[in-house]
């Protein structure tokens, strides 16, 4: 992964949760998506069949051997900056000009570059 500055942030992104509503009809609930925020990010697309880098924590042979859950591949590496909370977070959607994409989290956001940076691997939401 390329060592992200500020200035590599301009990407927007809205950030993007499940909200659980009661639904008083049935007795039970509803699962809607429901607006976190914005934020500038750096999204770097995956090239590799798997998903995975050399340089990404634990990398594809510990997702292929049974330790970690199999996961669809991830093809975007989304960076924002480490005082966003991204534990909330699902998925994102991309705003760009030639329409918006919604990327869906795949794994766990990690911290990089002196934990100045939140990075997670995510997948468009037709692929998952």
């Amino acid at each position: 992964m390329k060592t992200v500055s500020l200035h590599d942030l301009k990407e927007r992104l809205t950030l993007m949760g499940c909200a659980h509503e009661e639904n008083a009809e049935t007795g039970g609930w509803r699962q809607s998506d429901q607006q976190l925020g914005e934020v500038w990010a750096y999204i770097e697309p995956i090239m590799g069949t798997d998903g995975y880098h050399p340089d990404d924590l634990g990398g594809g042979m510990s997702a292929r051997k049974g330790y970690l859950k199999n996961r669809p591949a991830a093809r975007y590496r989304v960076v924002v900056r480490s005082h966003v909370d991204l534990k909330p977070v699902v998925e994102f959607e991309w705003k760009r000009a030639d329409g918006n994409k919604r990327l869906l989290v795949v794994e766990e956001p990690y911290l990089v570059q002196s934990k100045n940076y939140w990075c997670v691997r995510t997948v468009e939401q037709n692929e998952s």
